[in-house]
């Protein structure tokens, strides 16, 4: 399963690029660069945290641990600048979601954690490119400008396509592929709109800048931090019983 992934992570990664092109052909050379320089991080970003699983889960709990640390240093900068907001709940939340995600990164087996990873990226990549190249509908214009409908639907599109594939390598059936796919984007879309909710209250872009092209460790680890645990859990609920397909 781990070959069939970094296979993929292969394919993916020209198909995006060959997106990307297209989409900054007409846009300023300066945001051409910008793309381009976030598009190279995320390659390497992606497959850091791929090798990280592979190799050991106690690997990718210190992985997980650093970025959730880091994570909480952003949070707290964005918190005192915000407007007037329930503090106590969105560090109760965090907190909550932060111990999930350590127990997902320890039990997870590789094939799971990579599987559940790659769907997350996978969606967040292709529905940031999607949106470029025909994105016209807002979904959420006061939260997060930037999301569009069409940009949702490349995503889940190609995220599906990659849950169902590596799935199958998996062990997992076709409904158990597409019940843990469904349920993983859900899960993504919400943990990146609650951290785009939490960045406008704050008036910012970014929680930081620390990862070149993407921000800081939340804009590109939010999506994660509530499909990584939820995933797990419904994973194991899964394999309780037999699926016929």
């Amino acid at each position: 399963m781990i070959h069939a992934a970094l296979w993929l992570l292969l394919g993916m990664f020209a198909l995006g690029g060959v997106g990307l092109s297209a989409a900054s052909i007409r846009v300023t050379p300066a945001e051409r660069r910008s793309r381009l320089i976030k598009f190279v991080s995320y390659i390497f970003i992606v497959y850091a945290v791929v090798f990280v699983a592979m190799l050991s889960s106690l690997l990718l709990v210190a992985v997980m641990l650093l970025i959730l640390a880091v994570g909480a240093t952003e949070l707290g900068r964005a918190l005192q600048a915000s407007r007037p907001i329930s503090q106590r709940r969105i560090w109760t939340a965090y907190l909550f979601l932060g111990a999930a995600l350590l127990l997902f990164a320890r039990y997870a087996t590789s094939e799971e954690a990579v599987l559940v990873y790659l769907v997350v990226v996978t969606f967040d990549g292709f529905g940031q490119v999607s949106g470029q190249l025909f994105g016209r509908h807002q979904i959420a214009p006061r939260v997060s400008p930037g999301k569009t409908l069409e940009g949702l639907a490349g995503g889940v599109l190609m995220a599906t396509a990659a849950c169902i594939y590596l799935g199958r390598l998996a062990g997992l059936t076709l409904v158990q592929s597409a019940i843990l796919g469904g349920a993983a984007l859900c899960a993504a879309y919400a943990g990146d709109l609650a951290a785009s909710w939490v960045k406008r209250r704050s008036g910012l872009k970014d929680f930081g800048s620390i990862l070149p092209g993407h921000g800081g460790i939340l804009d590109r680890f939010d999506s994660l931090l509530l499909a990584g645990p939820m995933s797990i859990l419904l994973l194991r609920l899964l394999k309780l019983r037999s699926w016929p397909v």
